[in-house]
């Protein structure tokens, strides 16, 4: 005890005293505090900055430590979805779904890594204040007690001052700790939407539409609404590559599913589900109401590409399945086409 208080009373550079021992400590701690606030500015947000620019195509540079700095000009257009799955179609044609929804799925483990990290942090600085609080009801019952300023209790008013510094410290810390998690989570939600979108189209994935459709099926089951497959299939898309080439042939396929989404509504489904082959689901929608939205499609294709598409529809049965649905519905686009 008498070496704590000879310790606590040691002349401090702002003069003899108790009161520039909890001072130099608090300036420390805020000191540590505000260079923490630089590296979570600066340093994490940064890096996964830098990787949502390099994911959107936008212009960045690396210094020598690796941050973020500007060209100087404006940065490229931010890609579309649509457009970053396109290109990366064209760089790595295979397995990109796959590979897409795993760096996804790292993405949510880190992000919740990180947000037991912050929860414990705070949890540790919420200790540290209570610890602060109880020091500082001890010295004031010390003071109390005797009536004067006590040694002892102007030593546990600066360990309590050390208390909430290092409190602040992992508060600064669980805060990095959620800002991390929260841009990986738009990052992964960024991904998710790129891997389930076809490249070329602009349509859902059959994979990723799959699951769509058998969400809306399922929907349609309890709640009782109707819900129809279209099954549509491009008419001469074979007549089209060999007379204008693949280019054109692409460039068809994009504007038939563009037309198509003009005249369904937003929420319907538009999934590719071969070369020239979609599957539309359409809840709580009627068979006619399907087939005159189909025959404007038609119509506004004859006239602007001189082109047209088959349609077979099927509405789901209370015992389907999805697979039987859209066989049924195949079924009917090939009854429909030999009736042409």
């Amino acid at each position: 005890m008498y070496k704590r208080s000879e310790r606590a009373r040691s002349p401090g550079p702002e003069g003899p005293g108790l009161r520039s021992f909890p001072g130099q400590r608090l300036q420390r701690n805020l000191g540590q505090v505000s260079i923490l606030r630089k590296w979570v500015s600066v340093s994490t947000i940064g890096y996964i900055t830098r990787d949502i620019l390099k994911d959107q195509g936008e212009g960045v540079a690396e210094n020598s430590d690796g941050y973020v700095q500007g060209h100087g000009e404006a940065p490229a257009p931010t890609q579309s979805p649509h457009e970053a799955a396109q290109v990366n179609d064209q760089e790595t044609p295979g397995g990109q779904v796959v590979e897409r929804d795993q760096v996804a799925n790292d993405r949510e483990q880190t992000s919740e890594a990180d947000d037991k990290a912050a929860e414990a942090r705070d949890d540790r600085a919420e200790e540290r204040d209570d610890r602060a609080e109880e020091r500082d009801d001890r010295a004031e019952e010390r003071d109390r007690a005797i009536g004067r300023f006590d040694a002892e209790a102007g030593s546990d008013r600066a360990e309590a001052l050390r208390d909430r510094g290092i409190a602040a410290i992992d508060r600064a810390h669980a805060a990095a700790d959620r800002g991390a998690a929260s841009l990986n989570r738009a990052v992964s939600a960024r991904e998710r939407i790129v891997s389930s979108i076809d490249g070329l189209t602009g349509a859902l994935r059959r994979d990723s539409g799959s699951v769509q459709l058998n969400r809306d099926a399922a929907r349609a089951r309890r709640t009782g609404q109707p819900f129809l497959i279209g099954y549509v299939d491009v008419d001469g898309l074979k007549k089209t590559n060999d007379a204008i080439g693949h280019a054109g042939g692409d460039q068809l396929l994009r504007q038939i599913v563009d037309t198509i989404r003009i005249h369904l509504r937003s929420y319907d489904l538009v999934v590719r589900f071969g070369g020239d082959e979609f599957v539309c689901g359409l809840l709580d929608m009627s068979i006619d109401e399907a087939n005159q939205r189909f025959s404007q499609i038609n119509a506004e294709l004859a006239e602007s590409l001189q082109s047209s598409i088959t349609v077979g529809l099927a509405e789901l049965k209370p015992s389907e399945s999805l697979e039987d649905l859209i066989t049924r519905a195949d079924e009917a686009m090939y009854k429909e086409r030999l009736l042409r």
